[in-house]
């Protein structure tokens, strides 16, 4: 198979590296990020007057990787934005010297989200280029959206806020040698969630949780949504995250299921191939390395695995 280069189009705050980054694992691919040398190199803040010249030195660099990466086999993200037509047309260029493979990924956020999401994280991490608020006004003329008039191959992302308000999930729970544990879905990045996924239109949660169950699991596992006892309290957060783009109110359904020990149970929703299915001792629900948000924590040791087990 040709490797293929990746061009990840996007104003700053759209969410395009961490779209990239799960890329990287689902192609799989090289991600090389233009930012992250400059952070390297040349810190947070380089100088504004030297801040091209450093740039255009990190892009000769990376566009020299490409090739050696592409030549060897293997494709290659560039996580940079080409915010206008006249960079993504020379990138186009340059990328078909390399390969005949070249997909733009455009990703789309509306530019409140997107600067709200770079106020924060210039506030709150330590290994993103400064931009404030000054910067990023002076910055957002300079962006084009992607129009179909360009006529490549482009893979569009929505990466917006979404009002994702209800949602089902199951745990199904096992025994081994007197411990009980629990089964989640994990990403070949490490990130952890559950079993299940939103309600699609007027379903009711265990509705929801039987064609969620039958997408990822199988048919074969029907019996887990079948047999499912529905935890009586439900998980609220009013969180919204911009980072992640996650909406406020967000109210899940959680179903527990005892299932035999010698049932193997494993991922198959083609839409997500980087997706696995892990044993854990249920502890692990309370644990900030599994479970990300601190509410969700909260909620698992309070509600959770009590019902786990009393099941």
């Amino acid at each position: 198979m040709t490797a293929t280069i990746h061009l990840m189009v996007g104003f700053i705050g759209f969410g395009k590296t961490t779209i990239a980054k799960h890329l990287v694992h689902e192609l799989p691919a090289v991600r090389l990020s233009n930012d992250e040398m400059m952070i390297k190199l040349y810190g947070r803040n380089p100088p504004a007057e030297l801040f091209r010249d450093y740039y255009n030195r990190i892009d000769d660099l990376i566009w020299d990787l490409a090739v050696q990466i592409v030549n060897a086999g293997t494709s290659v993200i560039l996580d940079y934005g080409f915010w206008s037509r006249e960079s993504r047309a020379a990138a186009y260029a340059r990328a078909k010297k390399i390969t005949d493979d070249v997909v733009f990924h455009n990703v789309i956020c509306d530019m409140e989200t997107a600067r709200e999401c770079v106020l924060e994280r210039t506030k709150n991490s330590h290994n993103e280029l400064t931009i404030d608020e000054h910067t990023f006004g002076l910055f957002r003329p300079q962006f084009q959206p992607m129009g179909p008039d360009e006529g490549y191959s482009v893979i569009n992302h929505d990466n917006n806020i979404k009002e994702w308000n209800y949602a089902a999930y199951v745990l199904p729970v096992r025994e081994i040698n007197g411990k009980k544990q629990v089964a989640l879905a994990v990403y070949k990045s490490g990130w952890h969630g559950m079993i299940g996924g939103r309600l699609d239109g007027n379903e009711t949660p265990r509705e929801a949780l039987c064609r969620e169950v039958c997408e990822e699991l199988g048919e074969s596992a029907r019996f887990i949504a079948d047999n499912a006892v529905e935890i009586p309290e439900k998980f609220r957060t009013p969180m919204r995250d911009v980072l992640f783009r996650r909406a406020k109110n967000e109210e899940h359904t959680y179903f527990i299921v005892k299932i035999p020990a010698d049932i193997e149970l494993v991922f198959c929703e083609k839409d997500n191939p980087g997706f696995d299915i892990k044993w854990l001792d249920i502890d692990a629900l309370a644990d900030e390395k599994i479970i990300l948000f601190e509410n969700a924590r909260e909620y698992s040791a309070r509600v959770v695995i009590p019902a786990i087990n009393n099941l």
